[in-house]
């Protein structure tokens, strides 16, 4: 899905999504989908600084759903990374806009993404622009709890509905297994 400038592809995400190979002249400006890597959480706001000097941006996000109930808030598909449409001659700029780090290379060619891997992203997206991971749970399997009161505790799921967000697992308190019903984002796989 990554390719660099050059003649080098890198294919991390989906295996059936092309990699360029052309090369280009160095008179030749087309726009292409730069790799870049943003500051620690600042994926959104480096976009939006990005897209205030007209450079188009893509930072996918997705969220985790279980049971038709939404577990956690919208993050970046690929955290610390934004994907911004420019000509070559502008990646300097960009490099030097608020919230982004640096231009990713791979092998020193400045790395791109295909448009397709781009527009396959998107078709993954919800109406809500989210790209919706969907967790189901097996029914006397061990899990964390990362989150709340009981965080650390190890639960085990009693069946698997999930009902308004919550599932029912087993935790031992007080030397006893007690049935407690949590949130199912606060479950996490051992």
């Amino acid at each position: 899905m990554f390719a660099a400038s050059s003649s080098k592809s890198f294919n991390a995400v989906n295996e059936n999504i092309p990699s360029s190979t052309a090369q280009r002249s160095l008179g030749e400006q087309s726009l292409d989908w730069y790799v870049l890597e943003s500051k620690r959480f600042r994926e959104s706001f480096a976009a939006r600084q990005l897209r205030a000097i007209g450079i188009e941006t893509y930072v996918p996000m997705f969220t985790e759903v279980a049971g038709g109930f939404v577990n956690k808030r919208p993050e970046p598909l690929f955290s610390g990374y934004v994907f911004a449409m420019t000509e070559v001659s502008k990646v300097v700029i960009v490099e030097r806009v608020p919230g982004i780090k640096r231009v990713v290379r791979l092998g020193g060619d400045l790395a791109t993404i295909e448009k397709t891997a781009i527009e396959a992203l998107k078709r993954q997206e919800n109406n809500q622009g989210l790209i919706e991971s969907h967790r189901s749970f097996i029914a006397d399997k061990a899990y964390q709890i990362a989150v709340g009161p009981l965080r650390g505790e190890r639960a085990i799921v009693r069946g698997n509905a999930v009902r308004h967000g919550r599932i029912r697992v087993l935790i031992s308190l007080l030397r006893r297994e007690v049935a407690v019903d949590v949130a199912v984002g606060w479950l996490r796989e051992l």
